[in-house]
């Protein structure tokens, strides 16, 4: 019964640790590009941990949001 209540919980925290990071990159990419259009957004919104850390990276160098999420 202990497992199940922690693995509840760990999915739990990491929903809200990648809503996090997703609400991070979204920042960030509406600061250095302006209006992140809905698309854009859900491909945010639905990428995993992996994706939003590379997202992340790529907005330091990239000129488009397109190359970002590319």
């Amino acid at each position: 019964a202990c497992k199940k209540v922690d693995k509840k919980v760990g999915k739990k925290v990491g929903k809200k640790v990648g809503k996090g990071r997703a609400e991070l990159v979204l920042k960030l990419l509406q600061l250095k590009f302006g209006t992140i259009g809905p698309a854009e957004r859900a491909i945010v919104e639905a990428a995993d941990l992996d994706a939003l850390e590379r997202y992340a990276e790529r907005v330091l160098h990239a000129q488009s949001v397109a190359e970002v999420l590319g």
